[in-house]
């Protein structure tokens, strides 16, 4: 009867969120060219050699990856602040790293996954050094933290889209960035309220909704 009680409230409050994210880019979202803001998303290879692989990516691997960097931290442990630390670092990372690195390049790629290694265990002794102080500021700063994750985790889209880095979509990011904002608030209180697995599970349903319609 729990688990019930939980799946239905998990399904009307994605349900809920899902529709009111359709309705903002029916009547809004998909207008905003028309007042001048630039909404073009870069194009990426789907050629029918890597589409399903890319598919599957979008709707498996990424959502896991991402809730790991953005709302695992959204529960107390050395761990966990860890992973959210290092989200805030990729998500500055995409704003500055050269645009020209080949990540078919082995070399390149091998040294993009040992950086992110190494980082992430600088990250870990640090928090452990400081965790005390850490879980004074959660019990104490909480609702900025979460707020701050999402942030975070709505600016890792932004370079997706054509001309991020201009002044004038820089000014508009948050309309632009809307959808994203009411995601990551989603899953985050999916993370609090029902846990990690399930936060992962929204956002892949997310993400195959968006694919396929």
């Amino acid at each position: 009867m729990k688990i019930i009680k939980k799946l239905t409230s998990f399904v009307i409050l994605l349900v809920l969120v899902l529709g009111f994210v359709y309705l903002y880019q029916k009547y809004i979202g998909s207008n905003l060219s028309d007042i001048g803001i630039d909404t073009s998303r870069n194009e990426y290879n789907n050629s029918s050699d890597n589409y399903y692989i890319n598919f599957a990516a979008l709707i498996i691997v990424v959502p896991i990856i991402e809730e790991l960097l953005y709302r695992l931290g959204l529960k107390l442990s050395v761990r966990n602040i860890t992973f959210l630390i290092l989200g805030a670092l990729y998500t500055i990372f995409l704003f500055i790293y050269p645009k020209n690195l080949n990540y078919n390049n082995p070399k390149i790629l091998l040294t993009f996954f040992s950086s992110i290694i190494i980082v992430y265990f600088i990250m870990k002794y640090f928090v452990k050094r400081n965790y005390e102080h850490i879980s004074l500021i959660y019990a104490r700063k909480f609702k900025m933290i979460f707020v701050v994750s999402v942030i975070v985790f709505a600016y890792s889209h932004f370079t997706l889209y054509e001309n991020y880095n201009t002044f004038h979509n820089l000014i508009y990011s948050p309309i632009i960035l809307f959808p994203y904002f009411v995601a990551g608030t989603l899953y985050g209180l999916i993370r609090i309220r029902f846990g990690f697995v399930w936060g992962c599970l929204a956002h892949m349903i997310w993400n195959f909704i968006a694919l396929t319609i």
